[in-house]
């Protein structure tokens, strides 16, 4: 949370079984909802940081709502192999896209 420039309490345990090689997901308990809602909003920060590019954050779900999540993210990677001229990602539960501005960020 230091990247972020936040200092919270927090709880945080590795998901799963340890294997060579394989990166675990991390579950992290905060105080309340406000601090995750907090953390969340500065979650895209952290693509900018050289030691943190590949970590992603994401909010609770229910195993209904991670199965459409997993879904949209299917149906994301597929559009990207079809128009990698295009900028997609997943605002809303829709996959949204349009056209990469000059210099290709999006």
């Amino acid at each position: 949370f230091e990247e972020l420039g936040e200092k919270l309490k927090h709880e945080s345990s590795r998901i799963g079984t340890r294997k060579p090689g394989v990166s675990r997901p991390v579950k992290v308990k905060l105080r309340n909802g406000a601090a995750a809602q907090q953390i969340l909003r500065k979650s895209s920060e952290l693509k900018k940081s050289v030691r943190f590019t590949r970590v992603f954050l994401c909010p609770d779900r229910s195993e209904e709502e991670r199965e459409v999540q997993r879904k949209l993210v299917v149906e994301l990677r597929k559009k990207i192999a079809e128009e990698p001229h295009k900028s997609h990602v997943i605002r809303d539960g829709t996959i949204t896209s349009r056209n990469r501005t000059v210099g290709g960020s999006g």
